[in-house]
């Protein structure tokens, strides 16, 4: 069973949080045990989706922060360690 594209643009419009949280709901009901083996593979692809998902959003927010703090990485310097 395909996972339904307005369910996954559903997703891309919620905060990242909300996708993790669906994430990680679908991972202990996997965990669990108690998930027959079809269901096992629609969760695994569904899970897989919101992975992506998160991946996607943290990319986005990463290029936003660098964008907010040009050079910031540079003006910092090597950090040395113990040296705090």
């Amino acid at each position: 069973m395909p996972i339904d594209p307005e369910y996954l643009k559903s997703l891309e419009q919620c905060r990242f949080e909300e996708c993790l949280n669906k994430l990680d709901a679908i991972v202990r009901e996997m965990e669990s045990g108690n998930v027959p083996l079809e269901d096992m593979i629609h969760k695994f692809e569904e899970g897989s989706a919101i992975a992506s998902i998160c991946h996607k959003k943290l990319n986005s927010l990463k290029q936003k922060i660098e964008m907010l703090q040009p050079g910031r990485e540079a003006a910092a310097g090597p950090v040395e360690p113990g040296s705090n």
